[in-house]
């Protein structure tokens, strides 16, 4: 009788081993072809993001014309936690976006059978790079600069004394006048040579043009020009700033034809 009790507990052993063993073997195997891939993804002062879109693109799978790329698409938790399992062995690239967050990408992240693969990413504000520090102290646009250019200069003279005088009147008691600027214009033609008395270097038919006009009591601006028929070849225009000093004109600038 006891060897009997014996025979079939063994036996019950034995059939349950069978359906065990197996089972958990094939369990194993089941996982032990893929991978696993998990990370966080923080703001630059290290806190979670939740919500930020996680784009897994891993090799191809299938055979022939079904051979597709392995692409997953996750979300983090409420930790900024992300994780994806069974994963085929290989490289993967990770896309990481967020709102108001300049997006990361990642390539060539390994896969391996039986591991776990962990990654860390960082997302800036995108508005990082505009973002302007103002000093703690007071700042001056002008600053010293100027100061030194005074003292540096060499036509800047120290002013002693400054003292305003409203002048009414001119020196022989009469009240002065109120200058009043005076404009000349002039434009002519020039009808060149005839038929009897023509020149073989003749530009023909032009015109001419002079503009003044009076800066002060004593200077004026003179623009002078001529254009023939010829062309900007034989057209010329000439300006000049003149200081009348007596009888004499003294001439300060003077542009050369063109």
């Amino acid at each position: 009788m006891r060897h009997s009790n014996r025979r079939s507990s063994l036996l019950t052993v034995v059939i349950a081993l069978g359906i065990f063993v197996p089972a958990a073997a094939l369990a194993e195997g089941s996982g032990a072809g893929f991978g696993r891939l998990s990370g966080n993804v923080t703001d630059g002062q290290g806190n979670p993001l939740m919500g930020a879109s996680v784009m897994v693109m891993g090799p191809l799978w299938g055979i022939g014309s079904r051979a597709r790329l392995a692409v997953e698409r996750v979300i983090t938790d409420a930790h900024g936690e992300f994780a994806l399992e069974r994963l085929i062995p290989g490289r993967y690239s990770i896309r990481v976006t967020a709102p108001t967050r300049l997006p990361a990408v990642r390539n060539g992240i390994n896969v391996e059978a039986g591991e776990a693969s962990r990654q860390k990413f960082v997302l800036s504000d995108i508005l990082a790079p505009m973002r302007l520090q103002v000093p703690s102290s007071k700042v001056s646009n002008w600053g010293d600069d100027w100061k030194w250019v005074l003292r540096t200069s060499s036509t800047t003279r120290p002013i002693l004394r400054y003292q305003e005088i409203a002048k009414t009147q001119a020196p022989t008691g009469e009240p002065l006048k109120r200058f009043s600027p005076v404009t000349r214009r002039l434009i002519g033609m020039m009808p060149g040579s005839d038929r009897r008395e023509a020149l073989g270097g003749d530009p023909g038919v032009g015109s001419v043009l002079a503009y003044m006009r009076q800066l002060s009591e004593d200077s004026d601006v003179l623009v002078a020009g001529s254009m023939s028929a010829m062309g900007l070849l034989e057209s010329s225009l000439g300006t000049s700033f003149r200081k009348h000093m007596g009888y004499h004109d003294q001439l300060f600038s003077h542009a050369p034809p063109e």
